[in-house]
């Protein structure tokens, strides 16, 4: 069985600053190979449509992230329905490359999308897809199981409370000191049944 250590990953606000910034460096990404776009002689879209283009991209895949984390996998891999959850992957791939031709196509007016060009841009989206739904997958798995070892620690610690409330109990003062004084009187009298 894989035992998954809590210590930091049961802190909440390193949790969240650990999303925050994944995903800030996800949408600031488009910046980051600004050259690279810029550098093609083909492609002279405006910078800003451009990138609000590719910030509508970016906030479809975060939702899909969540989505898949919270809704898919509880819904249908955990009730072990996995056919339907390979066909729900398969509509939202096909949405999600709708979505982001349609974002594409709308904010940059000099983008026609054909038949071969669509192909070509679903297998480009293909791996960011696969990314997002592993990390999002990884993700809940492992929240769950330190959830799990969390709740499981914390009947064990219930238990053991119990369990030494119940034994406080059975041995009572009032037992503890009937018992004495009879041995006390026992042993003035120096009977042999004090042992």
């Amino acid at each position: 069985m894989i035992n998954v250590s809590p210590q930091w990953y049961a802190k909440k606000w390193l949790v969240i600053s650990f999303h925050v910034l994944f995903w800030i460096l996800f949408f600031i990404s488009p910046y980051l190979v600004k050259a690279s776009i810029e550098h093609d002689p083909n492609f002279h879209p405006d910078p800003a449509d451009l990138y609000a283009a590719l910030f509508l991209n970016n906030l479809m895949w975060l939702t899909l992230f969540y989505l898949n984390a919270y809704l898919f996998i509880p819904k249908l891999v955990y009730a072990r329905r996995f056919g339907h959850y390979l066909i729900t992957l398969l509509i939202t791939f096909c949405l999600t490359g709708a979505w982001d031709g349609f974002a594409f196509y709308l904010l940059i007016p000099g983008l026609h999308f054909r038949i071969a060009r669509i192909w070509g841009f679903l297998l480009l989206e293909l791996p960011t897809f696969i990314f997002i739904i592993i990390g999002s997958a990884a993700f809940k798995l492992i929240a769950d199981k330190i959830r799990e070892q969390q709740r499981a620690k914390e009947k064990e610690t219930e238990n053991l409370k119990t369990e030494l409330s119940f034994l406080r109990s059975q041995v009572s003062p009032h037992f503890m000191f009937n018992v004495l004084n009879n041995m006390v009187a026992l042993a003035r009298k120096k009977s042999d049944l004090l042992e």
